[in-house]
């Protein structure tokens, strides 16, 4: 099966005070191996440029994206040139709706039977996890959404095959695909994970609890 990841990264940072994707996901002296330090949004694409399973990957971009973001976003695409497609989505401001709809008139250019939906800002997301995802889809073609979840209920990543893409491009305002997701009429999967998988890095606060995360898990 043909799956496309479709990577939010277009927030403006509000609560972070600056740009959150191009900072460094931890400091040098407290890397946990011996390695470049990737950013917060590298680790996410890093994740899925290097899934097997994926087999391609469009980033959705604003305006207004940093420099830092803009250029790692070209660094990513030269290093995967047949698998990376990004977009700027030139009504980002405006609500993650417009950002899905943007990126989803890629995705259908891809030829993918499903697509996978993550956030830019969630870097303990991981190739595990989504490979997981991709093989509940892989038994149950049929189901409107697999989506994965923590104790306050769905929340991406989350897989929809292409026959419910028209409920995405549909979305209006800031709701993302919540709407879809609260619907009783579609027949879904959902997998609880830890907490921890879907920290995001939305403040200094939450960053140090993804750091000290990764310290103590090494």
């Amino acid at each position: 099966m043909n799956i496309t990841a479709l990577v939010l990264t277009a927030g403006k940072s509000s609560r972070m005070g600056k740009d959150k994707l191009s900072m460094p996901l931890y400091t040098a002296d407290s890397a946990p191996v011996s390695e470049p330090v990737p950013t917060i949004g590298g680790k996410v694409l890093s994740t899925v440029l290097t899934n097997p399973q994926i087999q391609h990957v469009v980033t959705v971009t604003a305006p207004y994206s940093s420099l830092e973001w803009q250029q790692e976003i070209q660094a990513w695409t030269d290093q995967y040139p047949s698998k990376m497609q990004p977009v700027i989505c030139e009504q980002a401001h405006l609500g993650m709706s417009y950002s899905i709809r943007c990126g989803m008139k890629q995705v259908r250019l891809s030829q993918a039977d499903a697509v996978l939906i993550l956030l830019g800002d969630q870097p303990l997301i991981t190739s595990t996890m989504l490979t997981e995802l991709i093989t509940i889809y892989q038994y149950q073609p049929d189901v409107d959404y697999i989506a994965s979840a923590d104790h306050e209920g769905i929340k991406p990543p989350v897989i929809l095959p292409a026959h419910m893409w028209t409920y995405l491009e549909q979305l209006q305002g800031d709701q993302g695909a919540r709407k879809v997701f609260m619907n009783p009429d579609f027949y879904s999967n959902i997998v609880k994970y830890p907490d921890h998988f879907f920290w995001d890095a939305d403040t200094p606060e939450a960053l140090a609890q993804i750091q000290h995360y990764i310290r103590s898990a090494t």
